[in-house]
């Protein structure tokens, strides 16, 4: 009851004109400083860890893949693969998208960072899980230097994609508040 008192007695500053003009400006125009646009801020800092970070994805596949023979059948042995694979594709479809036709939204980027930081870290605490089971002395120290290996890896990439993720949406709102 209360809120519907405060918000029927808001009176908006902005005129309605103004109101529409304004995703216009920020999907055409979006300016963090009078010389810089957006966009272009944004990839200079994100597109090198953008090529990290699909550096540290093919890594961990390979290690991953060499180290995979001690886990058991099933999904926990194909989550961190899904993961590793997946996002190494994303990476290089994020790159590409910025070099020649830069159409995925910032959205989409900043959900897609999100999701990696998540899948990077399960696929690292899988790895580092299996690594530390016991039963499995008889696998070679070689096998299990590589799930140790790949977990870490991740690890490390989870937080390049939190950060890339972070970075991306201080930009987005540095870009909203000054339209």
């Amino acid at each position: 009851m209360v809120l519907l008192s405060i918000f029927s007695s808001f009176k908006p500053t902005e005129s309605s004109e103004h109101l529409h003009e304004r995703p216009r400006v920020l999907r055409n125009e979006s300016y963090i400083e009078e010389d810089v646009p957006y966009r272009a801020r944004f990839w200079k800092c994100s597109l090198p860890i953008k090529v990290v970070q699909l550096v540290a994805s093919i890594m961990c596949a390979v290690m991953y893949h060499k180290g995979s023979e001690m886990m058991p059948e099933g999904p926990r042995r194909q989550m961190p693969n899904v993961s590793y694979y997946g996002f190494a594709l994303v990476n290089i479809i994020e790159i590409v998208d910025y070099l020649v036709v830069q159409k995925i939204p910032g959205h989409g980027i900043r959900m897609l960072g999100f999701l990696g930081g998540v899948l990077f870290m399960v696929a690292g605490t899988i790895s580092i899980e299996t690594w530390a089971k016991k039963g499995n002395e008889d696998v070679g120290a070689e096998i299990r230097d590589m799930l140790v290996g790949s977990g870490s890896l991740a690890f490390f990439n989870a937080l390049l994609y939190f950060f890339d993720t972070v970075m991306n949406c201080k930009m987005w709102i540095r870009a909203l508040c000054s339209a």
